[in-house]
């Protein structure tokens, strides 16, 4: 994602090289999406008809969470608008008033998004009744990740990234202690200005070289494993993602058009590998298509993004549980990749950037992701937290746990248009000659 989007904002001045190899796989859990993606996808100019040809693609109107509240209780988070805002006032404070006096209808009656994918429904939004529901339709994309990853390689090449292949085995350091290269299995050494480190739970350059740290969230997120397996596609397809709670943590079901996304995500302390295995097999709606892939991951980020001379991107940042596409979203609200930042060929150049407002600002990100005592740093309210998944996971057996469905319940509440915003900053122009920049 960040050599096809370089490649395309800063085509002809700087120059862009990928390492990487095809011995390396694409970890498999990121294929579902939120509408965020859209902004990711018009900076590089994709065609979507050609991106969902080219990566199997289907559509996301939302995300179903199943056996949260209690067993057998089901909702969906649609995307976009709820209801129409009157006056000054949103939508969910009359829907609130309305339902302390049993009448208002279900919340999801409200949804365009939540009715159409409980109908199997898609259009895209009409952008000429923008007086109507239908002019606010709100969508995202499921894609299998490793057709993604090749096609966007291949927009990189088409501007200009030139691609190597091959391990890294070694990284140089200066004096200074910026990276100054890094040394392939075959004995070749790249240097550069610059580095990105995408080299996923490895974070080669930014841990392993550079010492930066990490900020360790498992007493808030005790998972600590996800276990991803495909199986045949089932009909009809379904337009959301399904997240369905199960006791040592949860299970995600993601629609493509050549066959079906499935994981667990779980905590090890809470039940083993091959009891989890067991367990995600059970709940195939298809024949399995491969042996599962388990990965495992301690939530949280690196104390810096960047570092020195070197930005982590991606897993090399840190990791959350997808829950709702958490990981990728925090690739594109990257103040590297944000849209809505100066990250235009004529203002971002790579001297004048600021190293500790990238930083904080990405932590920012991150934080108000995460579980809060009394309030977050993004000035969401005690429980308002995105993140509010995996105390599940710490339940007894046979007993439900009480903070989760309290989280639920809140979620539900605040998925009616009251969320936090995270705090926005622009991103500062940077500078000077022409640098070369390295993806790892």
């Amino acid at each position: 994602m960040t050599a096809a989007l370089f490649g395309k904002l800063f085509q002809g001045l700087y120059d862009v090289e990928l390492v990487e190899s095809e011995a390396i796989g694409t970890v498999g859990v990121g294929e579902a999406t939120i509408p965020a993606i859209k902004k990711y996808n018009d900076l590089v100019q994709l065609d979507e008809a050609e991106f969902m040809r080219r990566t199997q693609g289907t559509f996301k109107l939302g995300i179903q969470f199943v056996d949260w509240l209690r067993e057998g209780h089901s909702y969906i988070h649609g995307f976009g608008v709820i209801g129409q805002d009157w006056e000054w006032l949103r939508c969910h404070h009359y829907w609130l008033r309305a339902n302390e006096r049993g009448r208002a209808h279900d919340l999801a009656d409200y949804s365009i998004n939540t009715a159409a994918a409980l109908a199997n429904k898609f259009m895209h939004a009409r952008a000429d009744m923008a007086d109507s529901p239908i002019g606010h339709i709100a969508h995202a994309f499921h894609f299998d990740a490793s057709l993604y990853a090749r096609y966007l390689r291949g927009l990189a090449e088409q501007h200009g990234v030139k691609r190597t292949e091959g391990k890294i085995l070694d990284v140089s350091v200066k004096e200074s202690g910026d990276i100054a290269s890094v040394t392939l299995e075959d004995g070749r050494t790249i240097e550069a200005d610059f580095f990105i480190d995408c080299s996923g739970f490895r974070a080669l350059l930014i841990e392993q070289t550079l010492k930066t740290g990490y900020d360790d969230w498992s007493k808030w997120l005790p998972c600590d494993r996800a276990m991803a397996v495909p199986c045949a596609r089932t009909s009809p397809l379904t337009p959301y993602t399904r997240s369905s709670a199960r006791e040592p943590g949860w299970q995600w079901r993601i629609p493509l058009q050549h066959r079906t996304g499935n994981g667990l995500v779980y905590s090890s302390k809470h039940i083993d590998d091959d009891a989890a295995e067991a367990l995600l097999l059970a709940n195939l709606d298809g024949e399995q298509l491969a042996n599962p892939n388990r990965l495992r991951f301690t939530s949280g980020k690196r104390r810096k993004m960047w570092n020195r001379n070197c930005v982590a991107l991606g897993l090399a940042a840190g990791f959350l549980e997808p829950l709702e596409s958490t990981s990728i979203h925090l690739v594109t609200a990257s103040r590297i990749l944000n849209g809505n930042a100066c990250v235009t060929s004529s203002c971002f150049t790579i001297g004048q950037m600021s190293e500790a407002g990238l930083s904080g600002n990405i932590a920012g990100t991150w934080s108000c992701l995460r579980p809060c005592s009394a309030r977050s740093t993004c000035g969401a309210p005690m429980g308002a937290s995105s993140v509010r998944t995996t105390n599940y996971s710490a339940k007894k057996a046979g007993s439900r746990s009480s903070l989760v469905r309290a989280l639920s319940r809140e979620a539900m509440i605040r998925w009616s248009g009251s969320r936090a915003t995270p705090r926005s900053s622009n991103f500062s122009a940077i500078s000077q000659q022409r640098s070369g920049a390295v993806w790892t």
